[in-house]
């Protein structure tokens, strides 16, 4: 999820939707914002953030989350300690400010095991929780559900990096799927990749091991409609290993 820069402006035609919601949405869904989470930490909660009721959006740059946070109201906040000490409390505190889309969210930070004794200090910021990065994938999971009062059941929906390469630089995202088959899949973002670029992905399959990872197509951008959020049709051109034979047994799964 480390792109070199997020985009820090929302388009004038996104910001009616970001800032002013479908008042029947929260109901149905809650909003997550992930901010610097790496591989491994994406992996560990990748059965929680793909779950049908959570929709997460993933940045990268501290910048980018500080301005989303001022413009849309996110249920909780998932940030890894990846900046200056400084930066992070600038993120906190603009996060925090009465001004803030999401001053009342629910905020955890991820902290390495030699950072825990400065918990005290970031809850004073403004963090609600602040959660070891070393602990182990079940714990871990357990943390973000107590916060979001959710129940662990079998993710219908999964996360997926993807690895754009668009003018010479290479963009990477953290995104949700919808419509996954063994042919492709419907990524929710609101990036508006180019019909025809090539990109590698990685899937985050529950109880299904290492990632799957392959490469793969965009092949429309749909827009935002009352039944389906913003997003890009991905047809796979080919996978890694055995990756496709454990789409396909991850995909009987859930049928059941």
């Amino acid at each position: 999820m480390g792109s070199p820069q997020d985009p820090l402006d929302i388009p004038e035609d996104r910001r009616l939707t970001v800032s002013d919601p479908d008042p029947g949405r929260a109901a149905r869904t809650q909003l997550i914002l992930a901010v610097g989470l790496d591989a491994e930490l994406e992996s560990k909660l990748a059965p929680v953030l793909s779950r049908a009721e959570f929709e997460v959006t993933g940045a990268s740059a501290f910048p980018y989350a500080a301005r989303l946070a001022q413009l849309v109201r996110f249920d909780a906040l998932l940030i890894a300690r990846a900046l200056e000490e400084d930066e992070l409390h600038a993120l906190l505190a603009g996060i925090r400010s009465p001004q803030a889309a999401s001053a009342g969210s629910t905020v955890a930070l991820f902290l390495p095991p030699d950072e825990m004794p400065l918990a005290r200090a970031y809850l004073s910021a403004g963090v609600n929780q602040v959660v070891p990065m070393s602990l182990g994938a079940s714990d871990l999971q357990a943390i973000v559900l107590g916060m979001l009062h959710a129940k662990l059941r079998l993710a219908a929906r999964v996360m997926a990096r993807l690895s754009v390469r668009i003018d010479g630089t290479v963009a990477q995202r953290l995104c949700q799927t919808l419509d996954l088959s063994h042919n492709g899949m419907f990524v929710i973002t609101g990036e508006r990749f180019p019909v025809g670029s090539e990109l590698q992905f990685t899937l985050e399959l529950a109880r299904a091991g290492i990632g799957v990872r392959g490469e793969g197509r965009v092949v429309r951008y749909v827009a935002a409609t009352r039944e389906r959020p913003e997003g890009l049709g991905v047809s796979f051109l080919s996978f890694a290993g055995d990756g496709e034979s454990r789409l396909v047994a991850f995909l009987k799964q859930l049928r059941g």
